[in-house]
């Protein structure tokens, strides 16, 4: 390949949520992942991020124009094992699967899809908790075969700070959503400025996009649907105020 892929061949004029003016916040190498230490030596390569001055979204643009092969080539290879480690990944499903039974009763016979599935830990768990769940993940072998059924509930955690085109992720959610349907988010909220130095920024880890409340909600209303954040991490969008399945997320 002859063009560096990580190279950015022309800056970014608006933001691409809401056509606002944005600012160059800097640069960070483009193998950090902010983990101590680092499991990835320095390179030679510095990743561009911008924020909008109007609704806090920010992005490293170089991204924008990836196709999913180089996603798969130099970001979800077998090296992002040394970013997402196994014993996080059960935590993380423990902490959902506790959240959700809170939220939900399994004889409500949810359809539930995890969107972005990985290995599955989060689908085998939910099942385990007697929940009819499902995987899906673009990127993950035997995971990246694209649904064809409606969903109560789709899950999105650390998903969305992964699109490098969030809208169109948005709209394929919309597609597998049921009318009443509910989505479920895991993605911290940016602070404005964006820190670079924040743990979240690795663009070796694949986090290129980072969102406010606001963003968020431009986001999903172009689809119809409203965002409720409830904390730093977890919002859900819903397209019906009165569906009974927000009112059970909300009422919690």
């Amino acid at each position: 390949m002859d063009k560096d892929p990580f190279q950015l061949s022309q800056p970014p004029q608006n933001c691409k949520v809401c056509q606002g003016n944005i600012q160059l916040i800097g640069e960070v190498d483009k193998n950090q992942t902010n983990l101590q230490p680092e499991p990835f030596e320095p390179s030679q390569t510095r990743v561009a991020y911008y924020q909008c001055d109007r609704c806090g979204f920010a992005w490293a643009p170089v991204f924008d124009t990836w196709p999913p092969k180089w996603f798969s080539e130099y970001i979800y290879n077998k090296d992002i094992a040394k970013v997402e480690t196994g014993d996080n990944a059960h935590q993380r499903a423990a902490n959902i699967i506790q959240m959700m039974q809170k939220w939900f009763k399994k004889s409500q016979r949810l359809r539930i899809l995890d969107y972005g599935c990985g290995p599955g830990v989060l689908v085998e768990q939910l099942k385990k908790a007697g929940f009819d769940a499902e995987g899906y993940d673009p990127f993950y072998p035997g995971a990246d075969t694209k649904p064809q059924k409606l969903y109560d509930v789709i899950c999105c955690f650390e998903v969305l700070e992964h699109a490098n085109m969030p809208h169109e992720l948005i709209e394929e959610f919309a597609s597998l959503l049921r009318p009443d349907g509910i989505i479920i988010i895991g993605t911290f909220l940016t602070s404005v400025p964006l820190d670079l130095n924040w743990w979240y920024v690795s663009p070796r880890g694949g986090h290129i996009s980072f969102y406010t409340v606001e963003s968020l909600s431009l986001l999903f209303a172009r689809f119809g649907f409203q965002v409720r954040s409830d904390r730093n991490v977890i919002h859900i969008a819903f397209n019906n105020p009165k569906s009974k399945l927000l009112k059970k997320c909300l009422s919690v």
